[in-house]
């Protein structure tokens, strides 16, 4: 017998009946859940999934030191939610209220938490905490970056152990996605708890134990001066498949998952970041699939000021930086606007996409206060002198430690600075215009270096984590008000956004050690500058990437050829499965790799597989794809014309068996072929449908294939 999981198969499981949790008093049900709650607000059981399992499900949320401090009061509301207020006593006799609501929504029941002070401004943790019943059965998933010593699958569920990871960094233990999922394989129910990316994320950590606890805390929230803190959490019952709480978070948040502009699939490929522009090798590098350069010319007349407001035909002279870039190869000392639009077409007509560099967190100025005034220095030259330029127009953009220092903590010892100060976001969108507007053979732009965001306000930036010269209104770091970068850069990127999307143009980033979803909502896709010899080739960063790009393209950054001669297959494929494009050799890559004829050969034996996932989304259907006896690893991608399964580390010269079930439109696509790597032709792949299942018999070559299955109307999705 089958029952249906959100319109999908599911196994019928016969169980007991439900006894009532003890001391529930209250219960609110959405589509395959139902909670039980006590007089006091906290989670006391459940049923979960079609058949209405029940389990002893207890979850509640508290502040760190603080206490209920008179009668709770209940509110049954008409929507079929309960509403819990409560009084509290903290520390040092802070008195205030929190208001928990329990509402039914669609495939979730939403958790909605309201806490409000009348003191003076201070910040203690609050705690969310739900613990399922720990059984062999029970397993963890969470958007795990992971990978100490070597690379880890992200894709695989875990056992419930003491454990902890902070949300956003990729150094450390960190997770990309604020969401945790428990997995219980028989009776094939899970449940998901989701915070809500749409709240500001400050310092998130995320922790388990064997008992099946699950804690997510919020750091660095501020209370008081009567403001109301609100946030939201949603509780999402789903299959016993990783897939289930990543497929409802898509669906009920998609502006942060598909990208703005659809363009940015079209461009989906590898890439590279040259400081070398010239004759172009065309028919090689579309073999290998390539599709982006972003541009790392050092074209700009210096760090801050990426296109200056001159002619067309002025020139200015480009930086030295920290190397010696003028002895490179079409690289001229000099620049102008027209050469930098002529090397856009110049792209653009070979058939690839050009992204300019921009960047909103450092500016060149190495003088400090006073010192950096010119006097001398004429208003409408005033754009030559960067630190008096910077003092004069810009100077709201500083950004300040708790001590009111300014950071110099940037890109070759330039200043950081805050893209929410009003000032200097008014012309960072100015300056996005005018690439918009003298350039418009480029694509959009890439902007770098986000590990100001990187998440845990510790570590070796953490200084440069917070502006205490600007107040994002939300957080309390240190026992002072500032603004942390993830904030600012969200209020930025809201107003970015419009500007380049209503001109047809696309913004790429380059997160670099910041995997934080709630940042990246006006993001169209990822070119990502990570350094896996930096944790022993571990990969964190494509594992947190990929779970970002689920919709959108993303590059990871290969640094050097040594990462791919010992172990070529295990590099591509780690790549395929995730659905991440590596950056591929290019002369005068900036510390990137170069042209090898070994590597060379690698790129061009994986290039048809890279290129079939070009515009890729996960598909999340619940338990869609199966290897029989897990003999490989596999993925399951929507690509424009029909479904990519990339099947990788099976056996060398092998054969695997893969089903595919739960899918709309499957049945009607039967045209089924595979690429493997060192053959540029597709393989005949035999497949069969029936019971609504395709099943696929793929031979594998170096334990890789990527098959392809096209459908009827190739414009569905």
């Amino acid at each position: 017998m089958k029952r249906c999981w959100g319109g999908l198969l599911a196994v019928l499981v016969l169980c007991m009946p439900l006894q009532p949790a003890a001391g529930a008093q209250y219960r609110v049900s959405t589509e395959n859940l139902t909670l039980r709650l006590d007089e006091q607000g906290r989670i006391v059981g459940s049923t979960v999934g079609p058949t209405k399992v029940a389990r002893l499900l207890r979850a509640s949320t508290v502040l760190d030191g603080c206490r209920a401090n008179g009668a709770i009061v209940a509110k049954r509301l008409e929507n079929g939610g309960v509403e819990f207020s409560s009084p509290l006593l903290c520390a040092d006799h802070r008195t205030g209220t929190m208001r928990q609501r329990f509402l039914p929504a669609d495939g979730s029941i939403r958790w909605e938490t309201e806490i409000s002070f009348d003191c003076a401004p201070w910040t203690t943790p609050l705690a969310t905490t739900l613990r399922w019943p720990a059984t062999s059965q029970a397993s963890f998933w969470t958007a795990w970056m992971l990978g100490e010593e070597k690379w880890e699958d992200p894709l695989e569920p875990r056992p419930f152990t003491k454990a902890a990871w902070d949300y956003g960094p990729y150094f450390g233990k960190g997770i990309s996605l604020p969401l945790a999922s428990v997995l219980e394989s028989q009776p094939d129910i899970g449940i998901s708890l989701v915070l809500s990316p749409e709240d500001p994320l400050l310092n998130v950590t995320l922790g388990t134990e064997p008992d099946g606890s699950i804690t997510f805390r919020r750091l660095n929230c501020r209370f008081g001066n009567g403001r109301t803190v609100k946030f939201s959490a949603d509780l999402v019952p789903h299959e016993a498949d990783w897939r289930g709480g990543l497929r409802w978070m898509v669906h009920r948040y998609p502006m942060f998952f598909d990208p703005p502009n659809p363009l940015a699939s079209e461009m989906a490929g590898t890439g590279a970041y040259p400081t070398w522009f010239g004759p172009i090798d065309a028919d090689h590098l579309k073999q290998i699939a390539f599709r982006i350069f972003w541009a790392a010319s050092y074209d700009f007349p210096y760090v801050g000021m990426w296109l200056p407001p001159v002619g067309d035909n002025d020139t200015w002279q480009v930086p030295l930086l920290d190397r010696d870039l003028s002895k490179l190869p079409y690289r001229p000392p000099e620049m102008s606007i027209a050469q930098l639009e002529d090397r856009a077409r110049r792209v653009r007509e070979a058939g690839f996409y050009l992204l300019n560099y921009f960047n909103c967190s450092e500016f060149q100025a190495r003088l400090k206060g006073s010192e950096a005034e010119d006097s001398s220095a004429r208003e409408e030259q005033l754009w030559r002198a960067p630190c008096a330029f910077l003092r004069r127009k810009l100077a709201d953009g500083v950004w300040r430690d708790a001590g009111g220092r300014e950071s110099y903590g940037g890109w070759n010892g330039t200043i950081i600075t805050d893209p929410a100060a009003p000032h200097f976001q008014a012309y960072l969108l100015d300056q996005a215009r005018w690439h918009n507007r003298k350039i418009p053979d480029a694509s959009g732009i890439c902007m770098d270096r986000m590990w100001w965001a990187s998440g845990s306000l510790k570590g070796k930036w953490a200084m440069e984590s917070v502006d205490f010269g600007g107040d994002d209104g939300v957080g309390w770091y240190e026992g002072l008000p500032g603004r942390y970068f993830g904030e600012a850069f969200r209020e930025f990127l809201s107003k970015l956004g419009p500007v380049m999307h209503d001109a047809g143009k696309v913004i790429f980033y380059n997160p670099c050690m910041a995997y934080r979803l709630e940042c990246y909502r006006d993001v169209d896709g990822f070119f990502d500058e990570a350094w896996p010899e930096n944790v022993k080739g571990a990969f964190p960063n494509l594992n947190g990437v990929a779970l970002l790009a689920l919709r959108k393209p993303a590059i990871l950054w290969t640094s050097n050829g040594s990462l791919i001669q010992g172990d070529p297959d295990s590099f591509f494929q780690r790549h395929l499965l995730l659905g991440v494009y590596p950056s591929a050799p290019f002369p005068q890559n900036d510390h990137m790799i170069q042209p090898d004829s070994s590597i060379d050969a690698q790129y061009m034996a994986y290039g048809p597989l890279m290129d079939a996932m070009r515009g890729k989304k996960w598909v999340l259907a619940p338990h869609c794809l199966e290897i029989e006896g897990q003999a490989a690893k596999a993925n399951l991608f929507a690509v424009p014309d029909g479904w990519a399964v990339p099947i990788t580390f099976g056996p060398t010269n092998g054969t695997v068996k893969v089903v595919l079930r739960n899918i709309q439109g499957l049945g009607e696509a039967l045209n089924c072929d595979a690429h493997v790597p060192g053959i540029q032709e597709p393989q005949a792949v035999q497949a069969n449908f029936r019971d609504a299942a395709l099943t696929l018999q793929v031979a594998l070559k170096r334990g890789c294939a990527m098959v392809r299955i096209k459908r009827a109307n190739p414009t569905g999705r």
